[in-house]
């Protein structure tokens, strides 16, 4: 089957900032009081954007944290993920939710049924906001795609989603609350990606 084709970050906002969520401590890079300072400088955001393979934990106050600048690319290229048909398939698959449909060509039974979290689990408020792509992994293990997001009108948890592909098309099998991140991790993020949290057509 061809396969939509599209220019995308291979973690979308976490590949220009991994955040702590891991005890290996020997990969870990810290931003200590000293060097709040230097992470407003072009040199540091730029190794931040560049830098995957390191974790990166943040000790200093949410509020002492600059927005990172992104280039007019960067922009295009987290607005070009609302194009994959993954992306557009979740969106489509909380619409059919919302209407009260607890089946749909958008959402296998897992997805409503699921002894763990499902789409029943969570309040509607959430599904009815437009969200923001924060990783994704096209080279899940199990196959189809692994996607955290974080939606815009309520951004209190993260979510992961997987998105499978059966019978020619993507559908959401799976959706739950990644506790990887911690609130601080969520505040650290909205702040360092700021300007891209105000856009809404970087949401989707």
């Amino acid at each position: 089957m061809a396969t939509f084709r599209f220019k995308i970050l291979l973690i979308v906002l976490t590949d220009i900032l991994l955040f702590a969520c891991s005890d290996d401590k020997s990969s870990e890079q810290v931003i200590n009081k000293d060097s709040v300072n230097s992470i407003s400088s072009t040199d540091t955001q730029q190794q931040i954007k560049k830098d995957t393979s390191r974790l990166i934990t943040m000790q200093v106050p949410v509020d002492k944290i600059e927005s990172a600048e992104f280039t007019d690319d960067e922009i295009n290229q987290i607005k070009e993920t609302g194009e994959a048909v993954f992306v557009i398939n979740l969106r489509n698959a909380f619409t059919d939710y919302l209407k009260g449909k607890m089946s749909s060509e958008y959402f296998e039974p897992s997805a409503v049924k699921s002894s763990g979290d499902n789409l029943t689990t969570f309040d509607k408020s959430y599904f009815k906001s437009k969200f923001f792509v924060l990783k994704v992994d096209q080279g899940f293990a199990v196959g189809g795609v692994l996607m955290d997001i974080l939606f815009k009108d309520k951004p209190d948890k993260v979510f992961s989603v997987w998105m499978f592909e059966t019978e020619n098309i993507y559908k959401l099998r799976m959706i739950e609350h990644n506790n990887d991140y911690s609130s601080e991790d969520i505040k650290t993020t909205q702040r360092l990606f700021a300007k891209v949290f105000k856009r809404d057509d970087c949401a989707f």
